[in-house]
């Protein structure tokens, strides 16, 4: 699940019918409407939304895999059977990067997040505060 959608990645029909009903789904909302973004309601423009990153996932996914089968046939029709090489070099270079970063990603993250909280509670103090006065002088 990626934005609160199904993703299904095991095969390349899928994707493209995940594409294809999602975009189908969208110009239905957009062909209802008039062809007028103004006229949907506040639900159409949130399906609208999470559709939109439904298919910024999918696209760059397909595309992948079809970029992936071009340099494939490519590679092997000049280096042969080695032309394997180079995706399971490129998979556990990356999944090794991912290894030895991860715990400082993870910290990073983490430092990010208390200091997003520490400045809502910053707000939400001041907030409080100017509150109380207001209250006050009333």
């Amino acid at each position: 699940s990626h934005f609160g959608a199904v993703v299904r990645t095991t095969h390349v029909t899928g994707t493209l019918t995940d594409i294809g009903s999602t975009t189908g789904r969208m110009t239905m909302l957009f062909l209802r409407k008039g062809c007028r973004p103004a006229r949907l309601n506040v639900l159409e423009r949130a399906e609208i939304g999470v559709d939109a990153r439904k298919l910024l996932v999918l696209g760059p996914m397909w595309v992948a895999y079809l970029l992936g089968t071009i340099i494939g046939a490519f590679l092997e029709s000049h280096i042969g059977v080695y032309a394997l090489a180079l995706p399971a070099a490129l998979t556990g270079s990356v999944g090794l990067t991912y290894g030895l970063f991860r715990q400082q990603l993870k910290e990073q993250l983490k430092k990010l997040e208390r200091l997003r909280l520490r400045q809502e509670i910053d707000d939400l103090s001041e907030t409080l505060s100017r509150t109380q006065s207001f209250v006050q002088d009333v």
